[in-house]
């Protein structure tokens, strides 16, 4: 009864058409419409779409008289591999729902225990499906048993809360999370770092999740960690020094280290714009203006070079409010530095590119400059992800005064130029 273990192609086997689960059955087709109607293998499927294979589990095969891989135990699992795997061999009902989970983790290998026959199978299959049999069998667990192994500490519940949070916020679809990797996301959220630039307080096993930074900033943070790992941006293969730099990154991009707020629950946030019941704006040490402060100096360089587009644009970023027109107003200030830089004599390159190389020579202190550089680049990864992307949204458009309040001088001396040359 001894089998040999190794690794094959999902592909490679054949479900049994003598299955205990079902009557015999005369095809694979018979056999995948009725695992997949009476045994819930689509359920399963979703599961292994989102989380893999189980490594406490093994597939039992055998070889029939014809020569084929054919599987004693876990017809089940196999079926559900093999539609992730050819969604085109489900039923037409399920085709397209197969095609939506095989963007998720579709492992190609399965891990079998080959047994010569049927027969010398089947002593191990009746352990695993006959009960206890004296404590032969799997004991199933009591329910303080359950309950203890399910209070153990988990150090994926924080990256799940997250991705629950997201979905409830509606910037994280059923499909955009089964491509994205729990286990990058959960080696991420370990780092300390990484926590407190997104603002999380809580540690990466603890069931409640608490933040610091108010919930516009927060969702901002967040919905560019969840686009970072689907695009591949943050990765398994990282260590310490990756995880520190991203945190840098995200510290720098959402402002997170000037805004923290005493930390509340995650789960009792509510939205902005709630007046009366936010948290968030009962916690704020300062109240934050609606609209991006108009500058003077800089309306009068606009009025001075008599541009209608411009003008019109600026009368509209320090206009709309900020809470109800994100998305409009980061994609406008994108654009509002566009056009200015191009006039400046900006060509042939982006427009971070051009003021980093510009900056180096005008009279701001070391410090200045390195603020400059921080609130262009914000505006610069932010607008050309909102035109761009096609998941990532701006949530909050608040980190912007801040940032036109840092380019303010900036913005002057280039409308002051533009206008030098005009004369």
């Amino acid at each position: 009864m001894q089998a040999t273990i190794r690794d094959v192609p999902a592909l490679d086997l054949l479900l049994n058409k003598e299955n205990p689960r079902h009557v015999p059955k005369r095809d694979q087709a018979e056999i995948i419409a009725c695992l997949l109607e009476d045994e819930k293998v689509y359920n399963l499927a979703r599961h292994i779409s989102g989380h893999g294979l189980n490594p406490l589990e093994i597939i039992a095969v055998f070889t029939d008289r014809n020569g084929n891989l054919t599987v004693a135990e876990g017809n089940r699992r196999v079926c559900a591999l093999q539609l992730l795997n050819d969604p085109d061999r489900a039923p037409t009902a399920y085709k397209k729902r197969f095609r939506a989970l095989a963007a998720g983790i579709v492992p190609q290998q399965i891990r079998i225990a080959e047994f010569e026959s049927y027969d010398e199978a089947q002593p191990w299959l009746e352990v695993l499906h006959d009960g206890e049999q004296d404590g032969v069998g799997r004991k199933q667990w009591r329910a303080e048993q359950k309950a203890r192994a399910t209070l153990r500490p988990n150090r994926d519940i924080l990256a799940l809360s997250l991705f629950d949070h997201a979905k409830r916020k509606g910037f994280l679809t059923d499909q955009g999370r089964r491509g994205i990797s729990l286990t990058t996301a959960t080696r991420y959220l370990g780092n300390p770092d990484v926590r407190a630039a997104i603002g999380i307080t809580t540690s990466p096993s603890d069931a409640t999740v608490k933040i610091d930074v108010n919930q516009a900033t927060f969702d901002n943070a967040l919905v560019r960690f969840l686009k970072d790992l689907t695009t591949g941006k943050i990765t398994s293969r990282s260590a310490a020094k990756d995880w520190k730099k991203y945190a840098v990154d995200i510290r720098t991009s959402f402002d997170t280290s000037n805004n923290r707020v005493e930390p509340y629950d995650l789960s009792a946030a509510v939205p902005e714009d709630d007046d009366e019941a936010s948290d968030v704006k009962r916690h704020r040490k300062t109240p934050i203006p609606k609209t991006i402060p108009r500058s003077d100096e800089i309306q009068q360089q606009l009025n001075r070079i008599s541009s209608l587009k411009l003008g019109s644009l600026y009368q509209s970023l320090t206009t709309l409010r900020l809470s109800e027109h994100p998305a409009i107003i980061v994609t406008g200030s994108w654009v509002f530095i566009e056009i200015i830089t191009a006039a400046h004599g900006r060509a042939n390159c982006d427009f971070l590119s051009y003021l980093s190389s510009k900056i180096t020579s005008w009279s701001f202190s070391k410090d200045q400059k390195r603020d400059i550089t921080a609130s262009v680049r914000y505006i610069s990864e932010n607008g050309n992800a909102e035109k761009h992307s096609a998941m990532f949204t701006t949530l909050s458009a608040e980190n912007l005064i801040n940032h036109f309040h840092i380019l303010d001088q900036v913005i002057v001396k280039i409308l002051s130029e533009i206008q030098a040359n005009k004369s």
